[in-house]
């Protein structure tokens, strides 16, 4: 179906029911919390407070403990690198698109660096959003889509998040989810196609290890 359809009813749809299932049963709000269809509220906290409350409280930072994480810092920036890399290959593959390599590492790099400047974790591209931005635009030249995203996410810093206080926790936990999935579609299974066998039985096995040991959520 057209993603321009398809995506908007996949929202809306499920919020709607939501509702008028609370509606049916007489739940409010403070209902739907108690019985755990909803997460506890989030209190809204001012942006400013992110660096007011580390930078601007500079002797309550334990440099000790920030220098031992500089090597993992290193390995992330290396991950970054290589999975912009990996990301933009398979762009071009699935779109009708040339991709200059250069221009798009070095603005990813950029976005990054301010996504961390305002508290938040360093971003990856997803192949499954690219396909989907193009399917929803119908064409690689429109910029709207991405307007309109940075708008929404400038409007939910700057101001409040209490939207997110309406959202059902399936709901929630099915954008996660989506969201997640594609890593494992794209890094895991994809790879299948382009390693050998025995190649890609070590990245199962690799998998396997992180799972067995606990270490899968660290990793």
């Amino acid at each position: 179906g057209n993603p321009a359809v398809i995506m908007p009813l996949g929202l809306l749809v499920p919020l709607a029911s939501f509702y008028g299932l609370l509606t049916v049963l007489d739940y409010n709000l403070e209902d739907a919390r108690d019985n755990n269809l909803m997460f506890p509220e989030m209190p809204n906290v001012e942006f400013y407070r992110i660096w007011l409350d580390s930078v601007g409280k500079w002797q309550q930072i334990n440099l000790s403990a920030w220098v031992k994480t500089l090597p993992d810092l290193s390995v992330m920036v290396i991950v970054c690198v290589l999975d912009c890399l990996l990301k933009i290959s398979s762009t071009e593959s699935k779109m009708p698109v040339k991709v200059d390599k250069d221009y798009e590492i070095t603005l990813h790099g950029l976005g990054n660096i301010m996504t961390v400047l305002c508290g938040s974790s360093v971003g990856y591209m997803q192949l499954k959003f690219n396909v989907i931005n193009f399917g929803v635009m119908g064409n690689t030249k429109d910029r709207r889509a991405g307007v309109i995203f940075a708008l929404m996410c400038g409007a939910g810093f700057f101001t409040t998040i209490e939207h997110f206080n309406y959202l059902p926790r399936v709901f929630v936990g099915s954008l996660l989810f989506f969201a997640g999935t594609g890593f494992v579609a794209e890094n895991l299974w994809g790879s299948r196609k382009t390693l050998s066998v025995t190649e890609w039985m070590e990245v199962l096995s690799i998998l396997g290890v992180f799972i067995v040991t606990g270490q899968l959520l660290a990793a």
